[in-house]
């Protein structure tokens, strides 16, 4: 069986994949309930969550967090709904109950005193990392978890729990089924654009309090280890399970604000992946697809996560947590029921980039295990990711735990475009406000005050110190994303003034909105639609350069692309010919659209791409694959082209015809006199407008929606809507 390549935990990051061999184990049975089917394992299952938002802002060296008590949330909806965890078996530390006494005592008490062989473990910290120095580490440094009471001062003596502490505790599990999950990092600190880091700023001074050293001296002697067998213990990995990291050593783990809340990148990331999955989500699997989540909140890598597995294993695990997932995939759970008929939801499996679609008048199907469907709640508010509803339709009786399946979005037909202002852009505020003014669906944020959609500034050699042909002239004016990394495309010169640069981005601007509409629709996971995607080069067919699919209405498709990349992203050369290939699994026809968004934001029609008698033109048969484009049918081919850096495609399928949108892309061909090839937008906000129009109209035959007329609804059960991504090289 093939081994990982080890790199030692203390330094607390995340070891570099070699090659993965599988476990054969199962540890739970398929059963006729969500009850009966997470009891099945006769393990006990003990978690301790441990999330710190309150850091002292008059501390040196960090910042408060936001997203931390958040993500102690997410984990425990998902192990408890999605993995058989009991509550009762979940300890959470949140904020000041978090300092470093409790959670030593916590670990010691909950998870070592009360595991036994075979059981079930998992600590998750989300908060802030640091480092210290260690005369026995490679780079004389260790890495570090800070608790609550562990302010810098100036003695540079901390209160931090070292990675050797971690290494001694997890020693002392009596079972070998234990996840460490840490989202953290350990260098660069404060913030970075709207981002917080978890990370207390680096300093290379900072020594852990004797009491820390005692402690570990304890241990040792509890565990009957001298210090030259704990060292070269270490030195060969982990001690028991897998440990997951949310970034590597070097990295910024990012706490990101979402649509009314604050999440860790990473955790969000990791457990929404979770609650789509059926079955065994795979360890490696589900670490490749939350780096792709992070991607996509911040498009320069900010980090990427990975996993190590103890060298004690006589085997990789196949899952995150040594268990199988038998609970059908879903983006909701019910956690109250009042007797007014009204519900609570937790929302924890609706993807960051779609959870603005799920405000009032978003229907959900409460489920049970074999997808039956027992009632549909109605959304009236949304705090966050807790939802409050109504029974609109009930066919049984409910209860806490049962789950839902997306069925309508709402998307509110108000969607605004949110800009950020940076230090540099701050002090002109009125100027700002007056260039945007003739803007009405721009909205303009000061940074860290919760989600903001791009930020726009001034260029500076401080934001980006490496340049490249790309980087923007000094003291430019443009835009960027959240994670200050510069949008492409946006500069212009330094001389320009705000004014004339914001009415240079007008188009840029719209774009950017319409893209930010068309991705609320985005549902691989939820949709009903059985439609499969690929993309390859029709000259090496073979091979796959991306792959989409609809999982929920295709648990058993086995996917063909296997990526060469680490991160999942194809790298593709600019000038590489390209062909989609979309196939119709339906009874019925589909109707589509395909949208490439380059790395400029610029939106381009891929298909239709014959324009003239589009209404023909634009459907799949039933059980037909269509390649796109079809050199011998169209005349043309398509390739990679500038600018370079990632692109996303778009393939809007739909059981209904997009009329309303069709007729705009007819109209717009007419007169750019295009007859026949992919048309870049111009004039992107009305396409993409008249598009969801499309959507909502052929949505609105239900009963719930019909009365409804302030959002767009979209209905799951007619389209999908799917995501292929890749970066252009030179």
């Amino acid at each position: 069986m093939s081994r990982i390549k080890r790199r030692h935990f203390l330094q607390l990051a995340g070891s570099t994949l070699a090659t993965l061999g599988w476990s054969q184990d199962k540890f739970l049975s398929t059963s006729n309930s969500y009850g009966k089917v997470l009891a099945q394992n006769t393990s006990r299952k003990l978690a301790l969550l441990i999330g710190i938002n309150q850091y002292d802002s008059n501390s040196s060296g960090w910042i408060p967090l936001q997203g931390c008590v958040t993500d102690v949330q997410l984990q425990r909806e998902l192990l408890i709904n999605c993995f058989g965890f009991q509550d009762k078996d979940i300890l959470t530390l949140s904020d000041r109950e978090a300092t470093r006494q409790n959670i030593l005592t916590a670990f010691d008490k909950h998870l070592i005193q009360q595991a036994k062989p075979g059981d079930v473990v998992v600590f998750h910290y989300s908060g802030h990392g640091s480092r210290v120095k260690d005369k026995d580490s490679e780079d004389g440094f260790n890495g570090t978890i800070v608790p609550i009471d562990s302010p810098n001062n100036e003695s540079d003596q901390v209160k931090d729990i070292m990675g050797h502490t971690l290494f001694l505790l997890t020693s002392a599990l009596k079972t070998e089924n234990v996840t460490i999950v840490l989202d953290c990092c350990y260098s660069g600190g404060t913030t970075r654009g709207n981002l917080r880091i978890r990370s207390r700023s680096s300093s290379n001074n900072l020594e852990v309090i004797a009491a820390e050293r005692e402690y570990q001296q304890q241990w040792l002697s509890r565990l009957n280890l001298s210090p030259q067998e704990f060292i070269k213990r270490r030195q060969k990995g982990i001690a028991k399970g897998v440990a997951i990291t949310s970034a590597q050593k070097n990295q910024l783990a990012a706490d990101v604000s979402f649509d009314g809340f604050a999440a860790g990148a990473f955790t969000y990331g990791m457990t929404q992946y979770l609650w789509q999955q059926t079955r065994n989500p795979r360890l490696h699997t589900t670490i490749t697809s939350t780096e792709k989540a992070i991607a996509l909140i911040a498009p320069s890598s900010l980090q990427k996560p990975s996993y190590e597995v103890s060298p004690a294993a006589n085997y990789t695990p196949e899952s995150v947590y040594f268990l199988d997932k038998q609970t059908p995939p879903a983006e909701a759970v019910i956690t109250r029921i009042n007797r007014d008929s009204s519900v609570q939801l937790w929302l924890g499996g609706i993807d960051a980039q779609s959870v603005t679609a799920f405000n009032r008048g978003s229907t959900l199907s409460v489920i049970d295990p074999q997808k039956n469907q027992l009632a549909i709640v109605e959304l009236d508010a949304r705090e966050g990711l807790i939802g409050y509803g109504k029974l609109v339709i009930q066919s049984k009786s409910l209860s806490r735990g049962s789950l839902l399946q997306e069925k309508i979005r709402s998307i509110p037909a108000d969607l605004k475009l949110k800009i950020g202002l940076d230090d540099s852009a701050i002090n002109h505020l009125g100027e700002i406000e007056q260039a945007f003014a003739p803007f009405n669906r721009i909205e303009i944020l000061p940074l860290q005050q919760g989600e903001i959609d791009y930020i726009f500034g001034r260029f500076t050699p401080e934001i980006s110190p490496l340049k490249t042909a790309a980087t923007p002239p000094v003291n430019s004016w443009g835009l960027f994303y959240p994670d200050l990394t510069f949008l492409p495309g946006s500069f212009h010169t330094s001389d320009e003034s705000i004014i004339s640069a914001v009415e240079r981005l007008q188009n840029k601007l719209q774009s950017l909105l319409a893209i930010k509409l068309i991705r609320l629709t985005l549902n691989p996971h939820s949709s009903y639609l059985k439609v499969t995607a690929t993309l390859s080069n029709p000259y090496n067919p073979q091979r796959l350069l991306g792959e989409a699919v609809t999982t929920r209405s295709n648990p058993d498709y086995t996917p063909k692309y296997r990526s060469a990349s680490s991160s999942g992203i194809e790298q593709i050369l600019l000038g590489t010919t390209l062909q989609f290939a979309i196939a119709n699994q339906e009874e019925r026809p589909i109707y589509i659209n395909i949208l490439a968004i380059d790395a400029e934001r610029t939106i381009t029609v891929i298909f239709p791409n014959q324009w003239t008698g589009l209404a023909q033109q634009i459907s799949i048969p039933p059980r037909t694959t269509l390649k796109i484009p079809d050199y011998y049918t169209s005349g043309f081919e398509l390739q990679s082209t500038e600018p370079l850096g990632m692109t996303e495609v778009l393939i809007v399928s739909s059981t209904n015809p997009l009329k309303r949108s069709l007729l705009k892309l007819e109209q717009l061909a007419g007169q750019n006199q295009i007859s026949r090839g992919a048309m870049t937008l111009s004039h992107p906000w009305e396409v993409i407008e008249d598009l969801i129009t499309d959507l909502d109209s052929n949505s609105r035959n239900t009963e719930v929606t019909s009365q409804k007329k302030n959002n767009y609804f979209i209905d799951t059960t007619q389209l999908a809507i799917l995501s292929i991504s890749f970066e252009v090289v030179l």
